[in-house]
């Protein structure tokens, strides 16, 4: 090996963990045994296990810095070029440091703003949740009138069903406490979001509603500009037009239908406006799109895509025998990337073939996967016996926020059950949809529900009913309801 390649060598054994960043910006984290650098055929060749298991590059050429090395990567002879950055995860930690001192300066200005808006409020203090965090914690200090929290997203990327989880979380285990607990907790949401926020805010129960308010944040002139909103109440939520229903043509072009006709218990499909996509146990793997007349196809796995005609179809061959291979329950790789992407789609192909496991009286809507409530995708949308609609909202891993993305899915349908969309669209046959507003049901393994799931569902409005539903463990072998709360 050359000298390049000799100070890599001695780079990776400064440190025993790494993060690996593709050239598309995703990350994999690596330890010091799962990668190997070594010499073949007068060549040296880099190793590595990622999302698609162990792979063996060869090594072109590398550049060592201070905090990274940044390496050159081919296989089959040239054909296929790659580029991989390592960063220790020491250094990557470092390099997360400029990050949080940017949104602790975002917090400290919004805490600024909001002592500004408040004259007789003082902050008392600012602090990030976490360390990554991406929302802060402002405590303002009111004197007699009592201390007031705000959550204030300072990433941008904070959606308002996660703020107001962190806000009903803060605002619960303030409330413990034996003495000077919070009167309030603020949401601080920008215009985008504000909206979204409010009606969030408006399926509160009462009691939450009194303890948790909504502030509107603005830039306006040198900083931002703090108001209180107004808030919107639980029977305005029916007043405005719900947006046109969607439902896509139900036609499979022909070769789609041949795929699924080789796996027909292991391939589906949704149907969208502009195309069909083929799903392996939940796993996008074919895209069908007419274009100018004519009609197109892709298949891959997430950026890996390439067109599917007569000089590709070995490759697609190739890619679903490794599907049967690796998207199983007894995979032999459960590292592998066909095993660990998409769980939740996985568990939920799992349940559209037979809902009936998670409960006997429900009848899922045969053209479901064509329903939109605008540009999200709900997991499940069933119908009870009795004709009830029940909104099923998935997880395989532990989301705090879950509770309120099922409740802003929940407002979304029952607009549109209310003003007769979904009647008119007959999502579920000749079967009637009752007059009484929707369910939800939230179901996950039994450990993804953490201690606070019910402190968050009782802060809902009793006027929407949750019912949770705990499966196995290890439900790609086999779904059961463990239990129903």
């Amino acid at each position: 090996m050359n000298g390049p390649h000799l100070l890599f060598r001695e780079f990776l054994d400064k440190h025993e963990e790494w993060i690996a960043v593709h050239p598309d910006g995703s990350v994999f984290a690596l330890r010091s045994h799962e990668m190997e650098l070594e010499e073949r055929f007068g060549s040296p060749t880099f190793g590595f296990l990622d999302r698609k298991g162990y792979t063996v590059w060869r090594l072109e050429d590398v550049s060592v810095e201070e905090r990274s090395a940044k390496l050159l990567l081919s296989r089959r002879f040239g054909s296929v070029v790659g580029s991989l950055e390592l960063i220790p995860r020491a250094g990557a930690e470092e390099l997360g440091a400029g990050v949080r001192e940017a949104r602790l300066a975002a917090a400290n200005a919004i805490s600024e703003a909001v002592a500004d808006a408040f004259p007789r409020m003082k902050a008392r203090r600012v602090a990030m949740n976490r360390p990554n965090s991406r929302h802060a914690r402002i405590i303002l200090d009111g004197g007699a009138l009592g201390d007031n929290g705000i959550i204030a997203d300072v990433s941008g990327g904070c959606s308002p069903e996660r703020l107001l989880t962190a806000a009903v979380r803060w605002q619960a285990q303030e409330s413990s406490r034996a003495r000077k607990r919070l009167r309030q907790v603020f949401v601080v949401a920008r215009k985008g979001k504000l909206s979204s926020l409010k009606r969030l805010h408006a399926c509160l129960s009462e009691r939450e509603r009194k303890r948790i308010g909504v502030l509107s944040l603005t830039n306006k002139g040198e900083g931002p500009l703090i108001e209180v909103a107004d808030p919107i109440a639980f029977d305005d939520l029916w007043k405005p037009k719900a947006p046109p229903l969607r439902v896509a043509g139900n036609v499979l072009p022909d070769l789609a239908e041949t795929l699924i006709g080789a796996e027909p218990l292991n391939i589906d499909h949704l149907i969208a406006r502009h195309g069909v996509t083929l799903r392996f146990r939940g796993l996008p793997f074919a895209r069908f799109r007419e274009l100018g007349g004519d009609e197109k196809a892709w298949f891959g796995i997430e950026k890996e895509k390439q067109i599917l005609d007569s000089g590709s179809k070995e490759e697609l061959d190739e890619l679903l025998s490794s599907l049967v291979e690796y998207r199983r329950f007894d995979s032999p790789n459960k590292q592998h990337l066909f095993y660990q992407a998409a769980p939740e789609a996985w568990l939920e192909s799992i349940l559209r073939r037979d809902v009936r496991v998670l409960d006997r009286n429900l009848v899922l809507s045969p053209i479901y996967n064509q329903f939109r409530t605008s540009r999200d995708r709900i997991d499940l949308l069933a119908l009870t016996e009795k004709g009830r609609l029940v909104i099923i909202e998935l997880k395989v891993s532990m989301d705090p926020s879950m509770v309120f993305q099922a409740v802003d899915y929940w407002r979304r349908i029952e607009l549109q059950r209310r003003q007769g969309l979904l009647a008119s669209a007959g999502l579920f046959g000749s079967r009637r949809i009752a007059d009484r507003p929707a369910m939800i049901y939230l179901a996950a393994p039994a450990l993804c529900f953490g201690a606070e799931t019910d402190t968050l569902i009782e802060a809902v409005s009793e006027r929407i009913r949750i019912v949770r539903f705990e499966l196995n463990e290890d439900w790609r072998r086999e779904v059961k309801v463990v239990r129903v709360v």
